[in-house]
């Protein structure tokens, strides 16, 4: 099947060749869907549940941000996860007509590394960018509070 050619589609072109997509290639989306959500819902459980478990002896804030911190890396790596194996397999269905399962998979294992890499970057990116924006709220924050207590 020949690669459609690229060009400027109308809203209802738009809507109609996803719909049509989502017809012809319903199971393989569904199946990818489903795999993919059940990954990412075991890999968070499991985070939690030991984030649970190191939090149950200790009442110390830095713990509860260790584990805060493991379950958003977690969330981040499942959704990655499954926005690569989706992406794929949609892709092939739109270019090839062809997709499976599998290959979504071995897709989604392949690029949720890079995909979880460029966000961390990006996140340290704008915490260290925003970071002096943050001190001068906080001190406008704590003038206006001890300005207004005394």
């Amino acid at each position: 099947m020949p690669v459609p050619a690229l060009r400027t589609l109308s809203f209802g072109e738009t809507l109609d060749g996803a719909f049509s997509l989502y017809r012809r290639h319903f199971g393989v989306l569904v199946g990818t869907s489903l795999l993919g959500g059940l990954a990412a819902f075991l890999l968070v459980f499991v985070v939690f549940l030991l984030a649970a478990a190191s939090l149950a002896g200790q009442a110390s804030f830095g713990g509860f941000i260790r584990a805060l911190l493991a379950l958003g890396l977690a969330a981040g790596a499942a959704a990655s996860l499954l926005w690569c194996m989706l992406t794929y397999v949609a892709a092939q269905a739109y270019t090839t007509g062809e997709a499976s399962v599998a290959e979504g998979v071995n897709a989604g294992m392949r690029g949720t590394p890079a995909v979880l890499g460029s966000g961390v970057i990006a996140a340290v990116f704008l915490y260290a960018v925003t970071t002096p924006f943050r001190d001068a709220y906080w001190r406008f924050v704590l003038n206006l509070v001890t300005d207004s207590s005394t």
